[in-house]
């Protein structure tokens, strides 16, 4: 659920939108729509109640101000710095991908050090 959270937020980022804007979850203009309907993709929402249900935990969280009676979403000033930390954290950083030329003169170099340490590591079963 926390991840849903963080795209909330993130998506809320990425609108070229001042940062006092809010997003309104219920609008009929066809333009704020594909808005809405990009929002619930990022988030996995499947349904609006889904996407209204996630701001009220956003703003239960302390990071959006939810106006129930107008479907707006505000992000706070703790939501704005948890956007920045989103936004700087490093990945998971046991992934990799090696590009190498398949050649029988790289096959040494290809079974001794990349296959056997990538495997080390890794859940990756060789059958």
């Amino acid at each position: 659920m926390q991840a849903r959270l963080d795209r909330f937020l993130l998506y809320r980022d990425s609108l070229d939108v001042p940062i006092n804007a809010s997003i309104r979850l219920r609008n009929p203009d066809p333009l704020h729509i594909s808005r809405l309907q990009t929002l619930a993709a990022w988030t996995e929402c499947i349904e609006d109640a889904e996407t209204h249900w996630l701001a009220v935990l956003l703003s239960d969280e302390g990071f959006a101000k939810f106006d129930n009676t107008n479907y707006m979403v505000t992000i706070s000033a703790a939501g704005w710095r948890l956007i920045e930390s989103l936004k700087h954290r490093i990945g998971p950083t046991s992934q990799g991908f090696v590009a190498t030329w398949f050649h029988p003169s790289t096959e040494d170099a290809y079974l001794d050090g990349i296959a056997r340490r990538g495997t080390e590591h890794s859940c990756f079963l060789d059958m």
